[in-house]
């Protein structure tokens, strides 16, 4: 079952984000604040698949133009290695392997 927990502007995805569960959380996930930063923490991501993947990619484009700054934190490594294969790595500014933050401003 994939979660999403927030508190104020720090948000928490927890569990399989795939294309089973990306439909039933999407509504919550889309609801960005207006005008404020927020953070997605992916620590406790568990499987993502293309789906979820593209999933990002839109919150990303949303976030982009209702001009909040998204930014992402604690990044699972198989996730950056997905979307440095799609080439999607740049527009989520997602980071080397070697970092566990990355940002938006």
């Amino acid at each position: 079952m994939t979660e999403l927990t927030k508190q104020g502007n720090r948000w928490q995805l927890a569990g399989a984000f795939d294309r089973f569960s990306l439909m039933s959380i999407w509504p919550q996930l889309k609801a960005l604040p207006t005008g404020a930063d927020v953070t997605l923490d992916l620590e406790k991501l568990g499987r993502v698949d293309s789906a979820g993947l593209a999933g990002l990619v839109q919150l990303r484009i949303k976030a982009e133009q209702q001009q909040v700054a998204l930014s992402f934190e604690n990044v699972p490594p198989q996730l950056c290695h997905m979307a440095h294969l799609f080439h999607v790595d740049v527009l989520l500014a997602l980071p080397d392997l070697n970092t566990s933050k990355i940002e938006n401003n």
